[in-house]
């Protein structure tokens, strides 16, 4: 399912997906796991312009995020949020931070134990962001 939304004069796209049916095999018995939830959202993001995520954590997730234009990815990051709204930078480029709201930065969560998660953009300028959030 996708939905249009509005985050100031730029029109995005914000998908939230429900993956169900997977299975794994476990000797001769097949057996359904828990579902897995995807929430997805690609548009641009004004300078001091966020993107709060319309959900909370009950558990624990797993993201990337993408900072750039068609032809090159300028700043990224893969991250863990664990179930009160901490973030865990696995990887990152030097513009991106966590849990913290600052000037010149990607913030990946303004503030520690933040739900819903806001993304900030404070990179000086208007950015194309895509990112991509896993949780159970």
């Amino acid at each position: 399912m996708g939905k249009g939304a509005k985050f100031g004069a730029a029109s995005v796209l914000q998908k939230h997906l429900n993956y169900s049916g997977l299975y794994a095999h476990k000797g001769a018995d097949v057996f359904w796991q828990k579902k897995l939830d995807c929430f997805q959202f690609k548009g641009d993001v004004a300078d001091d312009g966020s993107i709060t995520v319309p959900f909370s954590i009950d558990y624990a997730a797993w993201g990337w995020i993408t900072i750039g234009t068609a032809s090159a990815i300028n700043d990224y990051s893969m991250f863990f949020i664990n179930g009160v709204g901490n973030v865990v930078l696995i990887s990152a480029s030097g513009n991106v931070v966590a849990n913290v709201d600052t000037d010149a930065k990607l913030c990946v969560g303004t503030a520690g134990s933040q739900e819903p998660l806001v993304i900030k953009n404070r990179l000086g300028a208007s950015k194309h962001i895509t990112l991509m959030i896993f949780y159970d």
